[in-house]
C-alpha cells in the first residue's frame, strides 16, 4: 500500500545531481575554472547568508492555508489531484484530498485513491481511500514514523509551498554545505540572474563520483532556491523550478513550481503543481488540525508494529 501512496502522490527519489542542466548557460570548463577561483571559504559564507535569509522567511509563515493543485504527466497519462493544505508553526500539517469533489474517479476505478496525510513532526498519519466499488480494502491507513526516510511527505518531491520556501532539496541541511565540503567534496558559487531577477548560483559537486546539485537562490524573493538540479553519470536525473511567486503576510511563497525527472531507461516523468489560492497567517485552531482515521479504516501502524480496524464512533 505504501508504494501505492507515494506514487500517487508524485513523489521521486533519484540520485545524483547538474550544472549543464538545459536552459542554464555558462557551465562549461571555462566557466567552472571561474567559479573555482571564488575559493572554497568565500562559497561556503554566501550559501549560508542565504540560508539565515530562507529561515527568515519560512519563520514569518506562522499559518498557511493553501489550495495545491498537483498534475503529473508520465507513460502518455495524466492524474491531476487537488490538495487542501493547513499548516501550523508547531509543524503540523494536514492535507486533505480534494479530487473527488473536483472530479469523481469511475466505479471500480482502483488507480485513483484518495488521499489526507497528517504529521506532527513526529509521526504521519496518511488515509488512503479507494475509488467507489474496489476490490479488497476501500479505507486503509498507515501511521509511520517522521524520520529522514519518510521525509518526502510533505513535498509531493519537493512539490509544495513549505519545501520550497524551507529550501528542501537534495542537500537537506544547507548547514551540513560546510563541513561536507571540507570533507571532500567542493562548491562553487557565483551571481546568476534567472527568471529576471538577480540571484546567486551555487554547484554542489559530491565526491567519488556521486554526481553535482546546482541550486539557484532568488536574493529578491525570500531567498527561495527556485532552481534545483541534479546530474549523474553525464546527464540530467532532475530538475525542479518555481516559476512563480506571492507575497503573503511579509514572507515569499512559491504558487507555480514543475518538476521533471528522466529516468534509467529514458522516459520523462513531469509534474506541476499550482497554489489556486492560500491565506497565511490567520491563525487555525486546533479542530482545523485534527486529523481522525475513518471508521472501517484498516490501518497499519508501523511505529507501533500493529494493524487494527478503526471501530464506528
Amino acid at each position: 500500500m505504501r508504494k501505492t501512496i507515494y506514487v500517487a502522490i508524485g513523489l521521486a527519489v533519484v540520485g545524483g545531481a547538474t550544472f549543464g542542466v538545459p536552459g542554464l548557460v555558462g557551465h562549461g570548463e571555462a566557466a567552472q575554472a571561474r567559479e573555482r577561483s571564488v575559493g572554497l571559504k568565500n562559497a561556503k559564507q554566501k550559501a549560508l547568508v542565504r540560508v539565515a535569509g530562507m529561515r527568515r522567511n519560512y519563520e514569518a509563515i506562522r499559518h498557511l492555508v493553501a489550495t495545491i493543485e498537483y498534475e503529473q504527466v508520465a507513460a502518455g497519462k495524466t492524474t491531476t489531484k487537488r490538495f487542501l493544505m493547513r499548516y501550523a508553526r508547531s509543524r503540523t500539517v494536514y492535507f486533505e484530498d480534494l479530487s473527488y469533489v473536483s472530479s469523481p474517479p469511475a466505479v471500480g476505478d482502483a488507480t485513483v485513491p484518495r488521499l489526507s496525510t497528517w504529521t506532527d513532526g513526529r509521526e504521519i498519519r496518511i488515509a488512503n481511500q479507494l475509488a467507489p466499488g474496489s476490490a479488497g480494502d476501500v479505507l486503509t491507513g498507515e501511521i509511520l514514523p517522521a524520520d529522514g526516510t519518510n521525509a518526502d511527505w510533505r513535498g509531493f518531491g519537493g512539490m509544495n509551498p513549505l519545501s520550497a520556501i524551507r529550501g528542501d532539496g537534495p542537500v537537506d541541511n544547507w548547514e551540513e554545505l560546510q563541513s561536507e565540503a571540507e570533507s571532500g567534496h567542493t562548491l562553487w558559487a557565483r551571481p546568476e540572474a534567472q527568471f529576471g531577477a538577480p540571484g546567486f548560483a551555487f554547484l554542489f559537486n559530491r565526491k567519488k563520483g556521486l554526481g553535482q546539485v546546482y541550486y539557484w537562490i532568488d536574493d529578491v524573493h525570500g531567498f527561495i532556491p527556485r532552481i534545483i538540479a541534479y546530474r549523474s553519470g553525464g546527464k540530467t536525473t532532475l530538475e525542479l523550478r518555481v516559476g512563480a511567486v506571492a507575497k503573503a503576510a511579509g514572507a515569499w511563497l512559491p504558487t507555480r513550481m514543475t518538476r521533471r525527472v528522466t529516468e534509467d531507461y529514458g522516459s520523462t516523468i513531469r509534474a506541476e503543481m499550482r497554489v489556486l489560492s492560500f491565506d497565511a497567517n490567520t491563525k487555525l485552531s486546533p479542530k482545523d488540525l485534527e486529523f481522525r482515521f475513518k471508521p472501517g479504516t484498516l490501518v497499519s501502524d508501523h511505529i507501533r508494529e500493529t494493524q487494527y480496524r478503526v471501530g464506528p464512533g
